[in-house]
């Protein structure tokens, strides 16, 4: 009796945590973040991956840019499911680079991802972000792709009133200038 006492007073604990985390007023606790760190931060466990498929990578997010108020772990996972599938594209290419680099204009932060891949069909890019879609090819590390990245991508960035897409190079350096 002890024990099962002592279980729902645990699982009690932890769910009150998760009010916290989860209740009415959450939205208060996202923060403005510098976007430049968070891009290094999230691309630094990936460093021995790079190196080991050649594959540079170059943070152009000038370093006073910070982020509307954004929960940093949602941060984190948008960024890190649109690199490890730059990852992914880059891998098997003669040139593979990928850069990360972001502006604010007209009120809107954009943040672009960049790489030397062959790119997302156009009839499949809308496609793409829908779940368990994918067309990355399996991985020994990086793993098969469930075809949830590019979905939860959407999903979290929809929440912030954001969207995602694919954009041809001739396109950004057009939005660049």
């Amino acid at each position: 009796l002890t024990l099962i006492q002592d279980w729902r007073e645990m699982v009690r604990r932890q769910v009150s945590q998760l009010g916290f985390l989860l209740g009415r007023d959450a939205y208060k606790r996202r923060r403005r973040l510098a976007l430049r760190e968070v891009v290094d931060n999230m691309a630094m466990p990936l460093t021995l991956y790079r190196r080991d498929f050649g594959i540079d990578f170059d943070n152009r997010v000038p370093a006073n840019l910070r982020t509307p108020p954004f929960f940093e772990a949602e941060l984190y996972a948008v960024l890190l499911h649109l690199f490890t599938n730059a990852l992914k594209a880059v891998r098997d290419e003669q040139v593979s680079k990928i850069a990360v680099t972001a502006q604010w204009k007209k009120g809107v932060l954009h943040i672009f991802m960049l790489d030397t891949g062959t790119g997302v069909d156009r009839g499949k890019r809308e496609e793409v972000f829908k779940p368990f879609v994918t067309t990355s090819t399996p991985d020994l590390v990086l793993g098969v792709g469930t075809g949830l990245g590019l979905a939860i991508v959407r999903d979290t960035l929809s929440a912030y009133n954001g969207s995602v897409q694919f954009i041809d190079p001739d396109r950004f350096v057009t939005q660049e200038n």
